[in-house]
């Protein structure tokens, strides 16, 4: 019997890689995705009890693919990658310092109905913040379970390995919902002939992105037919704006009325040394003056110090 497979997403910049090492060791492999030129991750995480196969799904900041690339992470999700089946479970890595961008993308895969455990990562620099999530709060809005976790000193993995085993071995998919209608009219056009073999998620993805990669494949392998009634369909859910920037309000209008009650701010902590330094560097005066001084003393390092570092080293 194969092991089970849990595809790890998230956000660039989540600390999803670095969680993806912690699990597996040095249990991985690198290689490339059929017919595209992005590294492919899958390395194998003991749980409490199980050994799995995760995989680590390319960062993204949506499901509105716009290149092959892109689309190769709704591809993984929904089993349509050559030689790849749905994975049993989804691990979402969130950013709990910036929850609200995070939760964008993190709705949308939850929508897909596979089992989902969210893994709270960079909590640390969050507390840094004054930002504090509640956990079983968003546990609760999501649907999934919320497991708090620190991917740079191992804070959480014991729970978090025993809420991916649980997923896999009792799995309940999420019922969240945000844009129902575009659900129902995806479902009623899988039935339609003139959409052939085309799956759920590639309609409801090209119903809300006209111009996405998902769009272009179903009018290459179904014909201009099939694009003609997207386009009408389109128009019937969200006539006073493009559905892709419906989608985008309703997230975001469910986000923000959420968010009081999922995260509290209160004082940062002191300013560390290094967040100084990355202060001055950002600035505009003291960055460029910073970048002067070291190119600078590149230069001179190589064209008038060279003789001298050479005579020290003999």
């Amino acid at each position: 019997m194969s092991q089970p497979r849990i595809a790890v997403v998230g956000n660039p910049n989540t600390g999803k890689s670095t969680l993806f090492n912690a699990l597996t060791g040095l249990r991985q492999k690198v290689g490339n995705y059929p017919g595209v030129t992005v590294e492919e991750h899958v390395g194998t995480a003991k749980l409490a009890q199980i050994e799995v196969q995760l995989v680590d799904v390319p960062g993204t900041y949506s499901l509105a693919a716009h290149s092959p690339d892109e689309m190769l992470a709704i591809d993984l999700l929904t089993g349509n990658l050559s030689g790849y089946a749905a994975p049993n479970a989804v691990l979402i890595v969130l950013d709990a310092s910036n929850l609200r961008r995070n939760l964008f993308f993190a709705s949308q895969v939850l929508e897909l109905g596979l089992p989902t455990v969210v893994a709270l990562n960079m909590t640390d620099v969050a507390r840094d913040k004054g930002v504090s999530v509640n956990p079983q709060a968003l546990s609760e809005l999501l649907g999934a379970n919320v497991i708090e976790v620190c991917a740079t000193k191992l804070e959480g993995f014991d729970a978090l390995k025993q809420a991916l085993q649980s997923a896999v071995a009792s799995p309940q998919p999420s019922s969240l919902q945000i844009m129902p209608d575009v659900r129902a009219k995806a479902l009623e056009l899988t039935a339609d002939a003139n959409f052939g073999n085309a799956g759920r998620v590639d309609i409801e993805r090209a119903l809300i992105d006209s111009d996405s990669y998902a769009a272009q494949r179903i009018q290459s392998q179904q014909g201009d037919n099939a694009i003609a009634i997207l386009q009408q369909a389109q128009a019937e859910l969200s006539p006073n704006a493009p559905l892709g920037a419906e989608e985008a309000r309703r997230r975001y209008q469910w986000i923000d009325a959420q968010l009081p009650n999922l995260v509290e701010k209160a004082e940062a902590s002191p300013k560390k040394l290094g967040d100084l330094f990355d202060r001055a560097l950002a600035h505009p005066l003291l960055g460029t003056l910073g970048f002067v001084f070291v190119m600078a003393t590149v230069f001179q390092a190589v064209f008038a110090w060279d003789v001298q570092m050479m005579e020290a080293i003999d």
